[in-house]
């Protein structure tokens, strides 16, 4: 998982940035986490269709996972099938090598090829499945972020305003930029009944009083 350091926020004291390094390794684990977690789901989502091993190699092709992310995700997922089956696991497979074009981030052409993949060997429902439990985990992911942006503006509020703490830990964690707009926007909202004073058009609306 790509981290960036704090230097570029030379303004923040060393305790606070003590504690935001602490978070950026507790956001790390988390997002691990939910990798784990999503990609596990999918082998038992396409047991019986589709072996493990390739379950895991379409799951890290369709997130776009660095090889990093790729051996720290599949390693575990495989250690977890371990011990749950108490069966031997093979090594790993070769890390996903990202193309010299682009930066690794999930597009239309891994969903292409992971539908090449299937096709010919499972049924059409098998391939909504896959895209359906990729929407799960998009959006799982996005919760994750918007948690761990969360903790960043609570460490950090007392030093920087909580907009430039949010994009401090998209800068951060280098959240991709497909959905680097949506972590900032929703981290801000849940935000802003605290910020924001009560306006009349945030007040609740009396359904009972009659229109003249």
């Amino acid at each position: 998982m790509v981290v960036r350091t704090l230097f570029g926020f030379s303004d923040l004291s060393d305790p606070v940035r003590r504690r935001l390094d602490l978070a950026i390794a507790v956001a790390q684990e988390r997002l691990l986490g939910t990798h784990v977690r999503y990609a596990l789901d999918l082998v038992e989502l396409v047991r019986g269709r589709v072996d493990f091993m390739s379950a895991l190699d379409i799951y890290v092709r369709m997130l776009g996972l660095d090889d990093d992310d790729a051996r720290v995700v599949t390693t575990q997922a495989m250690a977890r099938i371990g011990e749950r089956e108490e069966v031997s696991t093979p090594s790993p497979p070769e890390p996903v090598r990202r193309s010299s074009e682009g930066d690794g981030r999930p597009h239309r052409s891994f969903i292409s090829a992971i539908r090449d993949r299937l096709r010919g060997r499972v049924d059409d429902e098998l391939r909504t499945l896959v895209d359906l439990h990729r929407a799960r985990t998009e959006v799982a992911l996005l919760e994750t972020h918007v948690d761990n942006a969360m903790s960043f503006v609570e460490v950090a509020k007392t030093e920087l305003p909580v907009d430039e703490a949010a994009e401090m830990y998209i800068e951060s964690l280098a959240v991709r930029e497909a959905i680097a707009p949506v972590v900032y926007y929703i981290t801000l909202d849940r935000l802003s009944d605290e910020f924001l004073p009560r306006t009349d058009s945030r007040a609740p609306v009396d359904s009972g009083t009659p229109v003249e």
